[in-house]
């Protein structure tokens, strides 16, 4: 199996859906490939968070509210589930769910081509919050800690690329400074090979 291959089942092989026929290519392809395996551990690492929310039974009464609040004026989130179909905390569960996996050190690691695995971890995302949603009644304090835990993972990777930005700055300070002398030293070269030249017109003159 290529890479495009194993990522198309990626998705399945980390959740245990796969089929057991595929195994086999997708496990010997995961030895030889550091970008799959990278990839396969950010599918992982976001199926054990998610897996950290608790899966409650709706309320008996969620219907009655359900066709309570169609009646209501409607809000500017509640055009997702007029104009796409999907009820809006589906958007932001997934969202959420994409900002972690994007943020993982694993990703950050990964050298595969970006447009693809970020379609990849959008697909992983949105299946589980599809799953999240119609039990999420009750878990006011589990989002308040999830959104505490997001910002944390948040700050540490905008300090982390602040100080890598600094790095960069100050090597390519140094690095256009050792170009700036080089330069001047060849200048200066130049010069005296010039007026070495004219010495020699004088003389021979």
């Amino acid at each position: 199996m290529n890479c495009e291959q194993v990522q198309e089942l990626l998705p399945e092989y980390a959740d245990r859906q796969i089929r057991q026929t595929l195994v086999g290519g997708v496990e010997e392809h995961l030895h030889q490939c550091h970008s799959c395996s990278n990839l396969l551990a950010v599918y992982r690492e976001n199926i054990e968070l998610l897996a950290t929310f608790p899966l409650l039974d709706p309320p008996a009464d969620l219907g009655d509210r359900i066709l309570e609040r169609t009646t209501r004026r409607r809000s500017v989130l509640a055009y997702f589930d007029r104009y796409f179909g999907i009820p809006a905390p589906v958007y932001l569960s997934a969202a959420a769910a994409l900002l972690i996996a994007l943020l993982s050190p694993a990703f950050l690691k990964m050298d595969t081509e970006p447009s693809r695995a970020a379609n990849k971890y959008l697909h992983r995302a949105w299946s589980y919050s599809v799953r999240m949603y119609g039990r999420a009644e009750g878990m006011g304090q589990e989002i308040a800690t999830f959104k505490n835990v997001l910002m944390l993972i948040l700050d540490q990777r905008v300090d982390q690329i602040q100080d890598e930005l600094e790095n960069y700055s100050t090597r390519k300070e140094k690095s256009d400074q050792q170009s700036s002398q080089r330069g001047i030293i060849a200048s200066e070269g130049s010069s005296l090979t010039l007026q070495g030249a004219r010495d020699h017109v004088l003389r021979e003159s």
